[in-house]
């Protein structure tokens, strides 16, 4: 990926020994990889209880998304490697982020930066 900065941590990720992607620091912003498991019962009474992966971030204002995953289940392995890559995957979804994700971003950032201080 061109906007790839090969002098910061990327991450490499394997599901049950098959790698599904790398991916890195595109620009401002920062790179997530999330695990959900969940047991949320919805308004209408539905159950969501997926496990869920994604490795996403926010770069310049864009939202990218290497890999994301509702299907996994219980004994599924996943392993995620930190390394500096000269490359990484191209993502498979880049897209616009609206002011109400980015104020979403900064806010979860101030509020950690406060546990940390």
């Amino acid at each position: 990926m061109k906007n790839h900065q090969n002098d910061k941590p990327s991450l490499i990720v394997h599901i049950n020994g098959k790698r599904i992607c790398s991916a890195g620091i595109c620009g401002d912003g920062a790179l997530h990889a999330s695990l959900h498991v969940g047991n949320l019962k919805t308004k209408n009474g539905s159950i969501f209880d997926k496990i869920t992966c994604s490795i996403a971030g926010i770069f310049d204002k864009k939202h990218h998304t290497w890999f994301y995953d509702e299907n996994l289940k219980p004994g599924d392995e996943i392993l995620i490697k930190i390394e500096k890559l000269d490359s990484i995957d191209e993502p498979k979804e880049i897209s616009d982020v609206d002011k109400d994700m980015i104020d979403m971003e900064n806010s979860l950032y101030k509020s950690w930066w406060k546990i940390w201080k």
